[in-house]
């Protein structure tokens, strides 16, 4: 028979393991999450060297360093991982935990991001411009933010490729000469050129090169002078021609919304504060230096640039606008976006407002330097 002292004692020594054992455990718990790591791939479908790439690179470069080595990301570039068409499914489906979302390839799934793709709208073709009026807007309009949230999709910050420029094998500077060409494009740009009576052929970025190379194509429109560097397109299509189209492929970069409603606050943070200085600036800054640096080495391997005056930048603008935007509000109407006028309008008043522009277009940094050679 147990004594009443023996069973106080080892009640009383349970108590006290039981004890040690529970702080133990909340001790250990605590340490493991504050060496917890979150090992991020970031999924990107075309060359490490263009617009885009360069900037997320060095916007996810800082994440890791200000994380303090809680959260590490692996570059996948040029469709290492998933090939182009597939990053959207792969992004919301967790298989990559951070993509770049352009819109163009994704047209039935981004139909109000498309609201933002525009030809020859007069005076928007600045892309630090247009780039702060993306992120604004989409704080604005819950039924954007939607878009991307319901398809587990968190935006971390919108961007583009800068100023969209045709590479043609022959210099085309006014209306009627691209008539009949064959130009590769993509998205409306492929709508506005055939109003321009071009020939838009679709055909993915990783095979324009050998398109051009095999004559299936003349030119291509929606490149920026980055990619055209990074791909030596200018041994196929030396001639680099502004038409102040607008900016070159409107994109998102995004996370996978179950990973990021994992992240603690203070990481989320890390993320919202490179947002902010992209945008106060730091995007500006980055592209920028890398399209000088590509015109320099463009120009070295004999590239030239043009630019169409201001006639015919006005006489496009009035064969492609209002249409273009006046047929998307139906559309988008018809699809139940009920404030599409309203975004567009919206749009225009935030592009405004962040004017002037301070970014230098390959075109004028060229004739600063070279001259008009």
């Amino acid at each position: 028979m147990v004594s009443k002292k023996f069973f106080m004692a080892t009640a009383v020594c349970t108590f006290i393991v039981c004890g040690f054992m529970l702080i133990d455990s909340i001790l250990c718990t605590s340490v493991c999450q504050a060496k917890e790591t979150w090992r991020m791939k970031y999924d990107f479908y075309n060359v490490e060297k263009c617009e885009p790439a360069v900037i997320d690179k060095w916007a996810l470069d800082e994440v890791v360093k200000r994380s303090n080595g809680k959260i590490k990301v692996k570059y996948y570039w040029h469709g290492a991982l998933h090939k182009t068409g597939e990053h959207w499914a792969a992004v919301r489906d967790g298989l990559s935990e951070l993509t770049f979302i352009n819109f163009g390839y994704y047209q039935s799934q981004t139909p109000i991001s498309r609201g933002v793709e525009w030809s020859w709208k007069k005076g928007a073709n600045h892309p630090d411009v247009h780039m702060k009026m993306m992120n604004a807007l989409y704080d604005e309009f819950p039924e954007w933010q939607a878009e991307y949230e319901k398809e587990n999709m968190h935006v971390l910050w919108f961007t583009n490729w800068g100023p969209a420029l045709f590479a043609l094998k022959e210099p085309k500077v006014t209306i009627d000469s691209i008539k009949g060409v064959r130009i590769r494009t993509y998205g409306v740009a492929a709508d506005a050129l055939k109003k321009l009576g071009a020939v838009p052929m679709p055909i993915a970025a990783p095979e324009i090169y050998t398109s051009l190379q095999r004559g299936v194509i003349d030119g291509v429109l929606m490149v920026p002078c980055g990619w055209v560097n990074a791909t030596k397109l200018e041994t196929q299509a030396p001639h680099i021609v502004e038409s102040a189209y607008g900016v070159c492929g409107p994109s998102a970069v995004v996370m996978n919304k179950k990973v990021w409603d994992s992240l603690p606050k203070d990481l989320q943070q890390i993320f919202i504060d490179i947002k902010k200085e992209l945008v106060d600036g730091k995007w500006n800054e980055v592209l920028q230096q890398f399209e000088q640096e590509s015109v320099d080495a463009l120009v070295s391997r004999g590239a030239k640039f043009y630019k169409w005056d201001d006639k015919e930048i006005d006489k496009a603008s009035a064969i492609v606008q209002p249409a273009e935007i006046e047929g998307w509000i139906t559309e988008m109407e018809k699809l139940g976006f009920k404030r599409a006028k309203e975004f567009q309008t919206r749009a225009s008043e935030l592009y405004k407002a962040n004017e002037p522009t301070t970014f230098q277009t390959p075109f004028q940094y060229y004739t600063e330097k070279y001259g008009n050679k």
